[in-house]
């Protein structure tokens, strides 16, 4: 696992460059929910005209902090993030994270900059994500940088560029029952790219399905070789944007991303097994399936509903898509007529017809789905 990145994403100590003691402003909310969410680690606000900022004790430059620090969160105006960077390589922390945005996405004169301070991090070894991005959120660090700050722990890796998109899917996954181990937006990937990140979720075992969004890649290569290695052992589903030339005009003026050609892109994801999706609703959906960690090894789907236009529907669907729907043998037709009405169907689809059969039609829905896998 990559040490540098862990050193972001799990960060012991933190300083928030440009924490505001205004209750309404951005960086005020940032640090309330990181303080509030449970992160243990040492909290540390940078502002040259506040004592305090909600208890903790502020310093008028990371430089100012006598202690280590892991990571750097910098929230400052576009105008003065070049020189917050040069302190936090003074200061020699492990790693950045740019929240101001305003650079390469917005002209050529904002890529320089951006280039020139990246640059300069690097030179120290030192890992920047973003800039233009809303941060992350690490549950085994209990780091809430998101903004949320209800985010339920599970077991989803989210890696993505647009931090308005991130949060649409995020909120309505939640009330769907989407956990997340970590969430990370990459803005415009001066520094860390998405190939990095991607090594870095599938070599953590707390991760088992990987969602992104992606607007463009900037190494090729090493994106199609990280994903394709990570397909073999957990699954990874893709939402590509900026697929028309509008939408790709789009992209580049959001985080200065170069989309390429759509067939291309459609063509890299199968060749390495990614599942790509059209929209927010089918990533939500279908990595909501794949975080309980049952990977289906073949086309075969059994259908179980309490209504016979649901079963229909999905019938189509299924059908549609190439998929099998096995008729269940007559044994556990019999086994599931005991328990489902006479005006329910037992073969496959299942219509329980809205009958509440409790914990029993559980344990069939179970054997039924068991003999289902042993058909021939």
């Amino acid at each position: 696992m990559s040490n540098s990145l862990n050193d972001i994403l799990n960060p012991k100590s933190v300083a928030i460059i440009g924490a505001s003691r205004n209750s309404t402003s951005f960086s005020y909310t940032y640090l309330s929910i990181l303080k509030n969410y449970g992160y243990q680690g040492r909290i540390y606000p940078i502002n040259p005209r506040a004592d305090s900022i909600l208890d903790l004790r502020c310093h008028p430059s990371i430089l100012d902090v006598p202690d280590e620090i892991d990571l750097a969160i910098v929230v400052t105006a576009r105008q003065i993030t070049a020189s917050s960077v040069r302190e936090c390589v003074e200061k020699g922390v492990k790693g950045i994270i740019l929240l101001t945005g305003g650079f390469a996405e917005l002209n050529a004169e904002g890529k320089v900059t951006q280039d020139q301070f990246v640059r300069r991090a690097k030179d120290k070894g030192i890992r920047v994500i973003g800039p233009n991005t809303l941060g992350f959120f690490s549950a085994p660090a209990n780091f809430d940088g998101l903004l949320p700050g209800y985010i339920e722990k599970g077991s989803i890796g989210l890696v993505g560029q647009s931090g308005n998109l991130t949060r649409s899917l995020v909120f309505p996954g939640i009330k769907r029952g989407l956990g997340f181990r970590y969430i990370i937006g990459l803005g415009n990937q001066a520094d860390v790219q998405f190939h990095e990140v991607i090594r870095y979720l599938r070599e953590d075992d707390g991760v088992n399905v990987l969602a992104l969004h992606v607007e463009g890649v900037k190494d090729g290569q090493r994106f199609m070789d990280e994903v394709a290695k990570t397909t073999k052992v957990k699954p990874v589903v893709v939402l590509k944007t900026g697929r028309t030339e509008l939408g790709a005009r789009v992209v580049s003026s959001h985080t200065a991303s170069l989309t390429g050609q759509d067939n291309i892109y459609d063509a890299v994801f199968k060749q390495c097994g990614a599942i790509r999706v059209e929209n927010t609703i089918e990533l939500s959906s279908l990595v909501l399936a794949l975080s309980h960690g049952k990977i289906p090894k073949g086309n075969r789907v059994g259908i179980l509903s309490e209504g016979g236009g649901d079963c229909a529907l999905t019938a189509d669907a299924c059908t549609l898509k190439g998929l099998n729907l096995p008729i269940f043998s007559a044994k556990h037709q019999e086994q599931l007529r005991k328990i489902v009405s006479e005006i329910g169907q037992v073969t496959n689809p299942v219509d329980v017809a809205m009958w509440r059969c409790g914990n029993r039609f559980l344990r069939w829905q179970r054997s039924c789905f068991r003999q289902m896998r042993l058909m021939d």
